[in-house]
């Protein structure tokens, strides 16, 4: 269990915090693959309130990021970002069925973003998390930077 946080207003039960306790680059790939620290796995019919930050190092070939759940899975999210202060800004895309950013292919600096909002899982439950990978294939590595962390709870 992560960090008791107690929040009025809500129930004084406590967020389940999990932490990047180290840089995880990824080189040569633009395919989307699972965060190896940013999850949980999601009880069926289950509603959650989950928020996530990630900070990450774009590298030469950019970084695309998405929440990966069971399929069926809802989401009621919003997103904020900050590329750096670069004008070329990334695509964010929140809908009831996906939640990523994308097209960020500014090739220096770091970058952040910020996704809160509810999880509502299908019948059948599974891991909740975040994906990523290159924008494009590229030898320099991108990295998902330590410190990184996702709060869940589960709210209904």
């Amino acid at each position: 269990m992560g960090e008791v946080l107690l929040h009025g207003g809500m129930s004084s039960s406590p967020f389940n915090e999990v932490v990047k306790n180290a840089d995880e680059p990824r080189s040569s790939s633009a395919t989307y693959t699972d965060d190896a620290s940013l999850g949980f796995t999601g009880e069926a019919n289950a509603r959650y309130w989950v928020e996530l930050w990630i900070e990450y190092d774009r590298g030469t070939g950019g970084c695309k990021t998405q929440m990966s759940a069971p399929s069926g899975v809802s989401y009621e999210m919003e997103v904020s970002i900050d590329n750096g202060g670069t004008t070329a800004h990334p695509t964010v895309t929140t809908t009831a069925t996906t939640m990523s950013i994308t097209a960020d292919a500014n090739t220096s600096g770091r970058a952040w973003a910020r996704a809160a909002g509810f999880v509502n899982m299908p019948a059948s439950g599974g891991r909740v998390g975040l994906q990523w990978a290159q924008n494009s294939s590229n030898a320099a590595a991108s990295t998902m930077l330590g410190g990184s962390f996702m709060r869940y709870k589960k709210v209904a």
